[in-house]
């Protein structure tokens, strides 16, 4: 078994946004062969993953990180428009 932990410190008023949108993604994975759990420890947010296979450890690890990458643009375009 193939395993990874990433944690995140994030902006106190956006970590129950990241976890809120990254959670329900735990639930669901296209194979049964990687199992992500989440967690949010005040502004950490923590991944698990666990695979049968480094390649779709790679995959699952790959996916959360662009999701994570995605949601901080959004977080600081938003901030850009409330400031204008």
């Amino acid at each position: 078994m193939q395993e990874a932990t990433i944690s995140f410190a994030l902006q106190p008023e956006y970590a129950q946004a990241f976890y809120s949108a990254l959670h329900p993604e735990t639930h669901f994975s296209p194979t049964q062969k990687t199992r992500v759990q989440i967690k949010l420890d005040d502004n950490i947010l923590t991944l698990n993953f666990e695979s049968q296979e480094t390649s779709s450890l790679r995959g699952a690890v790959n996916s959360y990180l662009r999701w994570c990458i995605l949601l901080q643009n959004v977080f600081k375009n938003l901030a850009n428009k409330i400031e204008t």
